[in-house]
């Protein structure tokens, strides 16, 4: 039995793509008080909101679950 991966086969500007791709698709948004930062695989399910929710579908009631800000004090992180 072989105990290595063979790294000779492995396309690694795909792998980076792929990578790319994930980073891309999710959004992170920080709170500009505190630096909170809400990401929409996570959710806040302190607040309810479940996970795979975007920024945007989150009730205008919604606050930070660090310093209790409303959403216009977040701004989108790339």
């Amino acid at each position: 039995m072989t105990l290595f991966f063979n790294y000779t086969n492995l396309n690694f500007s795909r792998f980076f793509q792929f990578f790319q791709l994930l980073e891309s698709s999710i959004a992170m948004y920080k709170c500009l008080i505190c630096g909170y930062l809400y990401n929409s695989v996570d959710g806040d399910p302190l607040h309810n909101i479940e996970p795979d929710t975007p920024f945007e579908d989150i009730p205008d009631t919604w606050v930070c679950p660090v310093c209790g800000v409303t959403k216009e004090h977040f701004e989108k992180v790339k």
